[in-house]
């Protein structure tokens, strides 16, 4: 499966009679991959990733690269992504968070109780 990194456009829940709880989805921007960039000596432990910039994937062709909606709780983690301009063109470089105790699943889940009136 490609690396997959994107911008969280908005999240919303939805409801239906007999589940328990609000489901919570994410709307995304998936940013497009540059291919074969990487950290010289492509240290692992980096996770660094090249990405095109100011590009995203397109989601108005159904089937073609990943969904527009998806489930909160399947974003695995948060992103810092900065601006390479020392290259032509310039490039979106990214390096996961997953050390960060922040958890989307849980922000959703704030958000969902703020919409509901819930303190």
């Amino acid at each position: 499966m490609p690396d997959l990194a994107g911008d969280v456009v908005r999240l919303f829940y939805h409801e239906q009679p007999g589940h328990a709880a609000p489901q919570i989805f994410a709307e995304m921007m998936w940013m497009e991959a540059r291919p074969a960039s990487e950290v010289a000596g492509n240290p692992p432990e980096l996770e660094v990733k090249f990405w095109k910039f100011k590009h995203y994937q397109p989601h108005d062709t159904p089937g073609i690269g990943p969904p527009p909606i998806i489930p909160v709780d399947t974003i695995q983690c948060q992103l810092a992504r900065g601006i390479c301009a020392i290259t032509k063109p310039k490039l979106w470089v990214t390096t996961t968070l997953e050390k960060v105790s922040i958890s989307m699943e849980l922000l959703a889940e704030e958000v969902a109780d703020a919409v509901e009136g819930n303190p």
